[in-house]
């Protein structure tokens, strides 16, 4: 009997969460629970990887009964640059300013589609903006910058 590692998008998303969910389960164990009356700072974090990794079992699952359906095409740089818009987004929310941070993610992540016109990425970029400033910024009160300081 041989085994073979099924190719399915849910198959590899089931595990892509579990893993997840089990990095996240690490980085909590420290934290002190509380109860579900009185939550301390780990119940929710960990709470949250318990059900990510259902879903991602779920998942996983169902991949390898279902069969391979939709295979992953290995090497497909899409998912890199929607990380890539991710982690660029993070790094440049100091020190460039929530707008900027925001503007590259934004194209970033439109590179991941073959089908994104700039005039569609402007639009989307300004709208995500507008949005998020007046929620995360001014409406929750977020001290972020909203341009670079100088």
């Amino acid at each position: 009997m041989r085994l073979t590692i099924p190719r399915s998008q849910d198959f590899w998303s089931g595990i892509l969460f579990i893993v997840i969910a089990a990095i996240a389960l690490y980085v909590s164990r420290d934290y002190p629970m509380g109860t579900a009356r009185r939550m301390s700072a780990g119940y929710f974090p960990t709470l949250l990887a318990y059900t990510l990794a259902i879903v991602g079992a779920y998942l996983a699952v169902r991949g390898v009964a279902k069969g391979s359906q939709e295979a992953v095409q290995f090497g497909s740089m899409r998912p890199f640059l929607v990380l890539l818009a991710v982690i660029t987004f993070a790094l440049l929310l100091k020190p460039a300013g929530f707008v900027a941070a925001t503007i590259s993610l934004v194209f970033i992540s439109a590179a991941a589609s073959g089908e994104s016109r700039l005039l569609e990425m402007l639009i989307a970029a300004a709208a995500l903006n507008i949005f998020a400033v007046v929620v995360f910024i001014w409406g929750l009160g977020l001290p972020l910058s909203i341009f670079p300081i100088w």
